[in-house]
């Protein structure tokens, strides 16, 4: 791991006297109130564009490169989920096995 203060943050998030500090290179820190890092991961993605928090279900999600979205626990760091991409521009797929369908461009 490179040193944290060369990283470009992207995105922070607060909870429960922690800050969740998303770097453009795919870690996430975790800092204490005391301001010290508390537990680091790779997400292992190319690039990540920011991050939320969804305090009801205390999960941080996770905006990453190619339309990637990976969702975390909050209290472990622990992977939920990684939503699916979205469909290629100008189509989308309306349920399985139906053919595309072209999207009207406004």
């Amino acid at each position: 791991m490179s040193k944290v203060k060369n990283k470009i943050f992207v995105g922070v998030c607060c909870r429960s006297n922690l800050v969740y500090a998303l770097a453009s290179d795919g870690h996430i820190y975790v800092y204490s109130e005391e301001r010290k890092l508390s537990k680091w991961m790779d997400i292992k993605v190319g690039r990540a564009f920011g991050c939320s928090l969804d305090t009801t279900n205390d999960n941080l999600y996770c905006a990453c490169a190619d339309g990637v979205l990976r969702v975390f626990d909050l209290k472990t760091l622990k992977h939920v989920t990684t939503f699916q991409k979205p469909p290629p521009l100008g189509s989308t797929n309306v349920e399985t096995g139906v053919k595309k369908i072209k999207v009207a461009n406004t």
